[in-house]
């Protein structure tokens, strides 16, 4: 794709109002799957860049403790929010910290104009 058709992270945002949240990527409203993951986004967001302990993840989805079970259901989460992105043409990534947490990320060198 184009560098020029890629929405960069910054363009992506979460905005509350009166019927409820919503994702916007520039200024297209993004539908996401029922759940959690307007949360998960938003705690990503205000960590872009850096990596987001399971502990903190937990906290942000209400999920109690950070084990096996928790894990995959996070990965399943990250999964399904990758699909969004892609969809949505956000040119960021999840980067995964093994046993500590993840990163969303833009990749380097590689921002658009």
């Amino acid at each position: 794709m184009p560098k020029s058709l890629r929405i960069p992270l910054s363009r992506v945002r979460i905005v509350r109002g009166v019927a409820g949240s919503m994702l916007l990527v520039g200024n297209k409203r993004i539908e996401l799957p029922a759940g959690k993951y307007l949360s998960l986004i938003e705690c990503f967001l205000s960590h872009a860049g850096r990596i987001v302990s399971y502990k903190r993840l937990a906290a942000a989805m209400n999920w109690r403790g950070v084990g096996d079970r928790f894990r995959h259901c996070l990965r399943q989460y990250i999964l399904q929010l990758r699909t969004v992105f892609r969809r949505a043409k956000v040119h960021a990534h999840f980067a995964v910290a093994e046993g500590v947490g993840y990163a969303l990320c833009e990749p380097a060198g590689n921002k658009p104009n």
